[in-house]
């Protein structure tokens, strides 16, 4: 991890700040996981592609939700 000095509180008698030493860890909270499933090929005389994704614990963090998404593309030249 890593320390850092920061302001923690602040006086409006004085108008100072009081600082304190706080700890950022670096280990991570949770394992990410990833699937993806592509496809990539001619249609409709251009070049497609498509995908479909799920991740679990995103970003190493365990207390978010896991995501899914979907991107498709078609491209042609004109």
């Amino acid at each position: 991890g890593l320390n850092f000095e920061l302001p923690a509180t602040y006086s409006y008698e004085t108008l100072t700040a009081t600082t304190a030493r706080r700890r950022l860890s670096l280990a991570p909270q949770g394992r990410e996981l990833a699937s993806e499933l592509i496809w990539r090929g001619p249609l409709w005389g251009g070049d497609a592609s498509s995908s479909l994704f799920y991740r679990i614990d995103p970003g190493h963090y365990a207390g978010l939700p896991d995501e899914k998404g979907m991107a498709v593309t078609w491209k042609t030249d004109f």
